[in-house]
């Protein structure tokens, strides 16, 4: 397993420096260290007996350095205006995995563990997008989410469900408590690509944050 990290690692080396290049030209927010020090904690957090956790994630880093053409990384902000995304999952690994691939685009990051950590983040730091698990510890994402749309402030704030359930009725549960939108957890770059284009960097475009 060290081996196999080694080899990936040194494979992979050049083509996180070549994301990054292209990254500056948007505003040099994306640093090849900053991407290549992210690689490495989800390398070793996600590697994982079962390996999944890390196939994905590679497939995910592979698909971005292959085609770099569909990831065009225009949602490179300046500090000031980086908008903040709200990750409210309770598997570490996958919690690190989709921060790993939120810090290509140079947006921050909070992550919650539990549902009553999200309405506690989502209330003390006003996130512009929460990606939630609907199956959260201490308090489900659909009761967080509930309780997040009942406050006027974040009445209208994207609020995208991730579960492994893929029955209907888990989807219509999720948009019955004001869910932007559904998907099957986990997430790789193909999917989280438009999500973030259609319920994050338009809203930023147009107001400020």
């Amino acid at each position: 397993m060290i081996f196999l990290l080694k080899h990936l690692l040194e494979e992979t080396r050049n083509g996180f420096t070549l994301l990054a290049g292209r990254a500056k030209g948007f505003g040099g927010k994306i640093k090849s260290a900053l991407i290549f020090k992210s690689f490495l904690i989800s390398a070793v957090s996600l590697t994982r007996p079962t390996f999944f956790g890390f196939e994905v994630f590679m497939q995910n880093i592979l698909s971005i350095q292959n085609n770099p053409q569909n990831y065009p990384l225009t949602a490179v902000f300046p500090e000031q205006k980086q908008p903040l995304v709200l990750i409210a999952e309770s598997d570490a690994a996958q919690r690190t995995e989709l921060k790993t691939l939120l810090d290509l685009y140079g947006v921050r990051v909070l992550e919650a563990a539990d549902g009553e950590e999200v309405i506690d983040l989502t209330v003390r730091e006003c996130p512009n997008l929460i990606l939630i698990n609907a199956e959260l510890p201490r308090l489900d994402g659909y009761e967080a989410a509930r309780l997040i749309r009942n406050i006027k402030s974040f009445d209208r704030m994207p609020i995208i469900f991730l579960s492994a359930e893929t029955d209907r009725v888990f989807r219509k549960r999720a948009f019955a408590v004001g869910a932007d939108s559904f998907h099957i957890a986990p997430l790789d770059i193909d999917r989280l690509d438009p999500i973030l284009e259609n319920f994050l960097f338009r809203a930023i475009n147009t107001a400020k944050i």
